[in-house]
């Protein structure tokens, strides 16, 4: 199977499905913050992932999770 055709299987099957991430990495040299002593940099590593599930035109089910906070679920009301 090619990608276009995974691609379009995926469509046809889950055409109500949507998935998401986001990914930041963050870097302070002491231009932000004070530093302690002996330390040159501070990182900070975020990210998070998710599917959604549209139940009709206003309700959907939402999932996700974040590297900061876990998981999560919940129904998504759009008006």
């Amino acid at each position: 199977m090619t990608q276009k055709e995974t691609q379009e299987w995926i469509l046809i099957h889950f055409p109500k499905l949507s998935v998401f991430g986001y990914y930041e990495y963050q870097i302070d040299a002491g231009l932000v913050n004070n530093l302690e002593s002996g330390q040159n940099f501070e990182e900070e590593i975020v990210w998070n992932s998710g599917a959604k599930y549209m139940l009709s035109k206003n309700f959907s089910l939402i999932a996700s999770y974040d590297n900061r906070f876990g998981a999560g679920a919940g129904l998504s009301i759009m008006f």
